[in-house]
């Protein structure tokens, strides 16, 4: 019985890793492969604006966050978007990461959120056309007094 669990554990925590890690294709031969990274991740900072929280993104490529608040990211077909929160992002907890439209040509649906660590991610379609963005929202908890706030930002596919 010992050693069932031992080998159920080990299982358990092999799957769980896979999860947490990303692996990156380098034999993409696609025309888009230099123009575009493969996992895109996106930090997710909460500030008060008067008597409300608005939210400011910052994409891993783009380093830390300026005083520019952003509502978009730019990412290329096929890549892998992980929403997080930024350290000292006054956001308790992120609660939805959905399109606004059904079938749009960027947000292949609500995003997955990825086990245990409170992050939520979606792969776009390797068929989104240049040139595009669409809207989603993202609601949060802010880490204040626990208020939900929805926030409408988008993606947009755009040459670099």
């Amino acid at each position: 019985m010992k050693k069932i669990l031992t080998l159920l554990t080990g299982f358990v925590f092999a799957i769980l890793l896979a999860g947490a890690c990303s692996t990156q294709n380098t034999d993409d031969d696609s025309t888009n492969a230099e123009d575009y990274p493969e996992f895109v991740t996106i930090y997710l900072k909460a500030y008060e604006d008067g008597a409300e929280m608005k939210l400011q993104l910052s994409e891993s490529l783009d380093g830390p966050f300026t005083d520019a608040k952003r509502h978009y990211a730019d990412v290329g077909p096929g890549t892998k978007v992980v929403w997080m929160r930024a350290e000292n992002s006054q956001i308790r907890s992120l609660k939805v990461v959905a399109p606004l439209v059904e079938d749009g040509p960027i947000f292949p649906g609500k995003a997955k959120t990825i086990l245990l660590n409170k992050r939520r991610r979606i792969k776009v379609p390797d068929t989104a056309p240049d040139d595009t963005e669409e809207a989603y929202k993202i609601v949060f908890k802010d880490a204040i007094n626990g208020t939900k706030w929805p926030v409408d930002p988008y993606l947009r596919i755009k040459d670099r």
